[in-house]
């Protein structure tokens, strides 16, 4: 957070800050986790009998707002009448600050949600797991036994991503299925299934869908399904479903043998995925969300073009494109290399399918439309198909923002890699994509236009160009937040890079989806800017005015009938009378009428019990609310000024809720800036030292960097010196540089502090000592080091307690570490955990690697990772094959430890004082100006 002083003046921008959300709020998102297990467990069976009936899940939520609440109910004891009222023990309200009913820290990775309170971008890993390794389900699922499966309800006050995956325990992600659920208001009543078991062979491949089915979730009781599943007309053969009635969160499924066009048609509203796959492969599947037929578009996205740069395999990209028409559509397919014209059949599927070029994405339209589906390595033979399989659904372009949050999206199972599976990533025009890792506007190197904090950008120079996106620093894209300034829409996908360098078993994970915005069919949008600055310093003092806009999307298929906007103003603002506008796409700005006082409280229109906005919302149209405040004469500027705007409607026809709320907030001055003298308010005289004392104070709730103290020098007066006193991070180290030989050769310490253990403890079982057994000490580089050598087992290790760390701010853990001509098998792990009782928590996995130099590494270690008696381990994960000269050497372990305190330094002569690196929140720095009165002072002085 980038901030200027000069003289008396600041500058600067806090990150949003909103009140916890109180429970009983309108619910504006509601989601049901797709793939059940059972239906997930025949899938995954029918492709391959060895699949056992032990699954691995994982659900994934990612916050999209700030200070959201989030009601998870189980479906196994049933679910609440009312979503927002607890009044079962299994359901957890998280988010409202009440850790009694559920603790959003418990499950917030990594650790956000203090005090159960959930920021934007915050992931809940709900996993039956402690770890990143999931906890094992067994199927058929037992109500008797609660955990977090498929079928459960998530309720949110604002909107959340949503990621389901699961895998047979015994065969791991290699044979997986995977699905981003959708918001309740966007599901549907018709659906067609655009592939099928007889969906024909592409390329030198064998047929990708010989095992297909449909799953079908319900969101109301008495939902009425009927499945068509060989598309032949009718709902009376064997396989198919003939108004079979279902309740809330129940599921229909289709175990096979669906064709392409089948038919899904319900009485209420359901979502509909396809698990497909091939039959005998061993591990060959691709899932699908699939799209309401009266949700088909003619204008589609493909982000994700997972094609090698050359050679064979290439496992491109392969386009299904369906046509429900009954008549042939011509469809056409642009990339940055061109367009191609295709004339699609009446209810068939092009053949052969197009497929994407190496590093470029697609937009797909029609005037007419249609369905399609993506699917990777389906033109390979049916050794290799099997190895990168993983398949998505291509965004509609109604549905493509120019802001996501992402989904579950680990680089790799284990979190060891970053690129083994990224996030691929297209926009619409050219445009600069940002990405902030972590999703917290509040951290990250650079600052936007818009003031907010991230990590790093991409400049996409063509529309359609494609761009994998990785997080270097936790090899994590879950929770990440990607985003255009100039309004470029953005579609992405997450799934399994087939790169030469990608594993095809663990630690690549053999899955992927697409990402959904984390709105549902109203996408609300609120912003605040200042609209009259009376003094002209471009803060928000008292007496200035706010603009606030509020934007309503629809992005649904139906119209949205009666839409109600309900804003209630934060404290110190006061409403500007006859502010207040509505303006429906481009049409004229329309004045919004006051309330009448009485009956009304107030004269903002939008407060109370809100206010009708428009009639309606047609399909792909816009409302704008736009009305002003004034800042109020007691406002102290220490807080952030914001506020949620809630919007309800109706989906005409379907007649089911559809609703969208943002925070909106004001950029706020965070620094607080005095200066006074040493006269005491008398007359100085030539010769007399005059002292200035300036304190800079952080009053925002984060962290402020890069702040220049400028003062400019009147005449009269010569400087004589400047000194700073200012929080700065101090750092202890426990190191050792393994040079140490004496003392059983493992008690090296060579850091500014001692180690808890005196030593190393080593564990292995070829012999203890520095000079024996599988780990030992080596020259390598010319300097000694430790070397695990080529046979190591699995769980040779060495491992260290540092000590306390917990009153640090920062902990770094850097090594300099070398791999010698190591496979995909040979693993060597680093571990972290903070104290002996707890569990190992993973820092990084080094495997299929040689290096011929030693590489630095260095981690940044998490709240969660350190404590009272925090302890570092190397261990081999995966025991070294020994037929490759395999080996891995270690040296140079530094543990850096950062902890605040005052610091004091000479600054600079006027005007530029000093920059002060950053200020946490609350903290001051002092910077004292020494000056001399000239002597003789002159009369131009």
């Amino acid at each position: 957070m980038a901030a200027v002083v000069a003289g008396s003046v600041a500058w600067g921008v806090a990150a949003p800050v909103t009140p916890v959300q109180a429970a009983g709020e309108t619910i504006i998102s509601t989601f049901y986790v797709p793939l059940f297990e059972d239906n997930a467990r025949a899938a995954l069976f029918s492709v391959n009998g060895g699949t056992g009936t032990a699954l691995s899940s994982t659900t994934s939520v990612t916050i999209g707002t700030e200070g959201e609440l989030v009601y998870y109910d189980h479906w196994e004891d049933g679910y609440e009448p009312a979503a927002n009222n607890k009044t079962q023990g299994s359901t957890l309200v998280l988010g409202d600050g009440n850790t009694a009913n559920g603790d959003a820290s418990n499950y917030c990775v990594p650790a956000r949600c203090a005090g159960d309170y959930m920021p934007a971008g915050a992931v809940l890993r709900l996993n039956n797991s402690t770890t990143v390794v999931p906890g094992s389900l067994t199927t058929p699922r037992n109500s008797a036994t609660v955990v977090f499966d498929g079928r459960d309800k998530l309720s949110a006050t604002g909107g959340l991503t949503v990621t389901h995956a699961t895998w047979p325990t015994a065969i791991d992600a290699l044979h997986s299925e995977m699905a981003a659920a959708f918001d309740t208001s966007r599901w549907g009543i018709n659906f067609r299934a655009p592939v099928g078991t007889n969906t024909p062979a592409q390329g030198s491949g064998t047929t990708s869908f010989s095992y297909s089915g449909i799953e079908v979730m319900a969101a109301e009781a008495g939902t009425s399904v009927s499945v068509d599943a060989n598309n032949d007309g009718d709902f009376l053969d064997a396989n198919d479903v003939n108004g079979t009635v279902i309740g809330e969160g129940q599921t229909i499924y289709v175990n096979g043998n669906v064709q392409q066009g089948a038919r899904v048609v319900a009485s209420k509203p359901v979502q509909v995925f396809m698990m497909t796959g091939v039959i005998g492969s061993n591990y060959e599947n691709r899932s699908f969300q699939i799209f309401p037929t009266e949700g088909l578009v003619n204008d589609y996205v493909a982000p994700a073009s997972t094609a090698r740069p050359s050679g064979t395999p290439s496992y491109a990209t392969v386009l299904y494109i369906f046509n429900p028409q009954t008549t042939a559509i011509t469809v056409n397919v642009e990339t940055p290399s061109g367009t191609t014209a295709y004339n699609v059949p009446a209810g068939s599927i092009l053949n052969p399918a197009p497929f994407l070029p190496y590093n470029e994405a697609a937009r797909i339209t029609s005037a007419s439309t249609f369905a399609v589906v993506a699917g990777s390595g389906t033109r390979e033979i049916s050794s290799q198909s099997l190895n990168y399989d993983w398949g998505y659904s291509p965004l509609p372009a109604r549905l493509i923002v120019d802001d996501l949050s992402i989904g579950w999206a680990p680089g790799s199972q284990n979190l060891s890699a970053a690129g083994y599976d990224p996030l691929w990533v297209t926009t619409v025009a050219p445009t600069t994509l940002y990405v902030d890792y972590d999703g917290d506007p509040a951290t990250g190197a650079f600052v936007d236009p818009n003031g907010l904090r991230y990590d790093t950008t991409y400049n996409f120079a063509t529309a359609l160009a494609m761009q994998r996106v990785t997080d270097p620093n936790d090899n994590d894209m879950t929770g990440a937040r990607i985003y255009t300034i100039d309004g470029t829409g953005i579609a992405a996908a997450y799934g399994e890079d087939p790169a030469t360098t990608t594993p095809v078993a663990f630690p690549g994970v053999d899955l992927g989806t697409t990402q959904f915005p984390s709105c549902g069919a109203l996408c609300v949008n609120k912003t605040a800017s200042l609209a009259v600055d009376v003094d002209g310093d471009g803060l928000v003092d008292p007496g200035d005015t706010i603009r606030w806009e509020v934007t309503a999307t629809n992005t649904d298929y139906y119209v949205l009938v009666l839409p109600v906007l309900l804003d209630s103003l934060p404290p110190d603002v006061t409403y500007v009378p006859g502010s207040s506008t509505v303006q429906i796409n481009n049409n004229p700005v329309i004045g919004v009428a006051d309330d009448s006082v009485p009956p009304a409280a107030t004269l903002f229109p939008y407060d109370e019990s809100g206010k009708s906005i428009v009639a309606n919302i047609p399909v792909g149209s816009q409302v704008k609310v736009t009305f002003e405040t004034t800042v109020d004469d007691n406002y102290g500027g220490s807080g952030a000024l914001c506020n949620k705007a809630v919007i309800t409607s109706v989906r005409q026809t379907i007649l089911t809720p559809a609703n969208g709320a943002d925070t909106g907030c004001v950029p706020i001055d965070g620094l607080r800036v005095t200066k006074t003298s040493n006269s005491g308010g008398n007359p100085v005289q030539p010769g007399q030292n005059l002292t200035y004392t300036m304190t800079v104070t952080n009053a925002a709730g984060d962290t402020v960097t890069g702040v220049e103290v400028k003062d400019i020098l009147p005449p009269g007066l010569t400087w004589v010196s400047t000194s700073v006193t200012a929080p700065a991070l101090i750092s202890d180290t426990f190191a050792d540089d393994f040079q140490n030989t004496s003392g059983g050769g493992w008690t090296g310490s060579t850091g500014s502090n001692s180690w808890s253990a005196t030593s190393w403890s080593e564990t292995d079982t070829g012999g203890a000592g520095i000079n024996s057994g599988f780990v030992k000490k080596v020259t390598d580089s010319s300097s000694l080091a430790v070397e695990f050598d080529e046979t190591s087992p699995q769980n040779t290790a060495i491992s260290r307690v540092v000590g306390d760390l917990t009153g640090y701010a920062a902990v770094t853990l850097a090594f300099d570490r070398r791999c010698q001509s190591m496979e995909t098998g040979d693993a060597v792990s680093v571990e972290v955990r903070p104290n002996g009782a707890a569990g190992w928590q993973n820092v990084a996995t080094f495997n299929n690697c040689s290096n011929a130099l030693p590489v630095a590494e260095s981690f940044n270690l998490t709240a969660g990772q350190i404590g009272t008696a925090t302890e570092i381990r190397f261990r081999v994960s995966n025991s070294f094959s020994g037929t490759g000269n395999d080996w891995f050497y270690l040296d140079n372990v530094v543990v850096s430890a950062g902890v605040r305190a005052p610091s004091t330094y000479a600054g600079a002569a006027p005007p530029n004082l000093t920059t002060l690196t950053d200020l946490l929140p609350g903290e001051t720095a002092t910077i004292t100006l020494v000056t001399t009165v000239n002597n003789p002072y002159t009369a131009s002085d």
